[in-house]
This record gives C-alpha cells, sequence and structure tokens, in this order.
C-alpha cells in the first residue's frame, strides 16, 4: 500500500504544479491581450520622431506621378511648397529631377507647357531671373492633394 500512497502524493503534486503553470499562462495571456489592445488604436509604440520635411524622392512615390507633366507638377510643389522656395525656372525643375534620381523628360519645355495648359503652373514676373519661372497654382495644389487622397498631407 505504500506505494499506492506515493503516487497519490506524487500525482497531488502534478495537479499542483499544472494549477501554478496554468495561472502563469493565463496572467502572461491577459498582458498579451491587454498590450495588443492599447497598440491596435496608436500603432506601436515608438519613439518620437523630430518633424522632418519628406525629401523630394519620398514626396513623389507618396504622389505617385504617371506620367511627366504630372511629375513635374510634384516637382515643382515640393520646391514650391514644402521646400518654401518659391517659384522654379526650368533648370531648378531638372535640378529636381536629378536630385530625385528621376528621368528627365525628352521636352522638359512640353511637359511644363501640358501643366501650365491643365492650369497646374502659371508664369510668374521675376526680375532677377533671366529665364521664365513658374509657380503653382491652386489648381496645382488640388490636384496633388487629390493623388495623396486620405493619407493627406499638411501644407506648412
Amino acid at each position: 500500500m505504500v506505494p499506492y500512497e506515493q503516487i497519490r502524493q506524487q500525482i497531488g503534486e502534478v495537479r499542483s504544479s499544472m494549477d501554478r503553470i496554468e495561472g502563469r499562462l493565463q496572467s502572461v495571456e491577459q498582458r498579451l491581450h491587454d498590450l495588443e489592445r492599447q497598440s491596435k488604436g496608436t500603432g506601436a509604440a515608438l519613439p518620437a520622431v523630430p518633424d522632418k520635411k519628406l525629401s523630394l524622392r519620398e514626396f513623389l512615390r507618396k504622389v505617385e506621378p504617371r506620367s511627366y507633366p504630372e511629375k513635374t507638377l510634384a516637382v515643382l510643389f515640393h520646391q514650391e511648397i514644402v521646400r518654401q522656395q518659391g517659384g522654379a525656372a526650368l533648370d531648378h525643375i531638372r535640378a529636381g529631377y536629378r536630385r530625385a534620381k528621376e528621368r528627365l523628360p525628352r521636352n522638359l519645355s512640353d511637359s511644363v507647357y501640358k501643366c501650365v495648359k491643365r492650369g497646374w503652373l502659371m508664369e510668374i514676373p521675376d526680375a532677377e531671373e533671366r529665364n521664365t519661372v513658374w509657380e503653382v497654382t491652386a489648381t496645382g495644389i488640388e490636384e496633388i492633394r487629390n493623388r495623396l487622397g486620405e493619407e493627406g498631407f499638411e501644407l506648412p
């Protein structure tokens, strides 16, 4: 009968250990559930990143232009609105394409002309520049906002 008592005692110890393990498992599951619920609304808890301006390359990725006139509008928008540098001559637009590592259109002047024709850009008088200077219109700004969709973009 002695072995029978020992077996009962060991079974009791195993049950006690299992109860402790189940309690710890429930505690861990509850903590995991709380963390998941907490991170859903606010996203993962990441350290705060200082506000930085989007590079032209990043901005073009967000806008997703499908044609050279759309890309030209985005380049000018980025320069004028995001970087707050005012209008741009063709040389500045070319430099923007290079900064973004984008292929230049064969005829950049034609691309600008198509933007003007669509009402996205307008010529502005500039005494300092010998070349024509272009500026994004309200229609051009609206076009970019529509392209960004729900993601939106805060103007500085």
